[in-house]
């Protein structure tokens, strides 16, 4: 019929990118069209295009991976260059947050002391807390040394605020980058995904329609997409 004969031609036109794509040779182009155009019901001949369409699913399923992959090396690659540019800042920070653990940790000691835990006051002088040992409390932990070694404590812990304060706009330049990396990163994925299930929608949609079934409402049935989705994920990598 006129209709098949179109059907055939229209897969004819697309002869180079099914063969390349789908690795099929002389013969087997062949035998499909051959296929299709002995059919003498259109929607039979419809069926024949079929395999062309799952191949097809199969190697845009692959297309879509390797992306993925692309776009997940791209990512990790930009996120080691933001944190060799930010090397120093983050080096500081480090050293920054064991400086301001160690105040609190001194802080919490003297509590302890204070509050009948004996021992702490040894933790206190052996745990590197307190840096200048002009302010090392008396051994007998008096109240008058013990307030000396608190104050000179909680001024560094001003002293480390400020510095905090000080870098913190290069930190928010910092977190930001990666912020709006991490969403375009993310916006590339919601893209891969969507590029998928439309092509598993329309393969089922061309599956329904040739196997009979008139009215374009059946073709797409959207309430079990994310299904078809898994699915074709899972098929793409195998």
């Amino acid at each position: 019929s006129v209709r098949i004969k179109a059907l055939a031609d229209v897969v004819r036109t697309m002869e180079e990118p099914i063969r390349k794509k789908l690795a099929m040779n002389d013969a087997a182009f062949e035998s499909c069209l051959d296929d299709i155009t002995q059919r003498e019901d259109f929607l039979a001949a419809v069926r024949e295009v079929q395999p062309l369409i799952e191949g097809a699913g199969i190697y845009f399923g692959r297309v879509l991976s390797r992306a993925t992959e692309e776009a997940t090396d791209a990512v990790k690659t930009v996120d080691t260059r933001i944190d060799a540019k930010y090397a120093a800042l983050l080096d500081f920070v480090k050293v920054y947050d064991a400086r301001k653990q160690s105040v609190f940790e001194g802080l919490t000691r003297i509590h302890e002391f204070r509050t009948g835990r004996k021992e702490a006051l040894t933790e206190l002088l052996e745990g590197g807390h307190i840096l200048d040992s002009h302010f090392f409390p008396a051994s007998s932990g008096d109240s008058d040394s013990l307030a000396k070694a608190e104050a000179h404590l909680l001024e560094r812990l001003q002293v480390l605020q400020a510095l905090s304060a000080s870098i913190e706009p290069e930190m928010d330049l910092y977190r930001r980058t990666h912020r709006e990396l991490d969403e375009q990163y993310q916006f590339v994925l919601d893209g891969i995904s969507v590029s998928r299930l439309k092509f598993v929608v329309w393969s089922q949609a061309h599956q329904k329609m040739s196997s009979g079934q008139k009215d374009p409402a059946e073709w797409f049935d959207i309430a079990d997409a994310p299904g078809l989705l898994i699915k074709a994920g899972v098929k793409a990598i195998k």
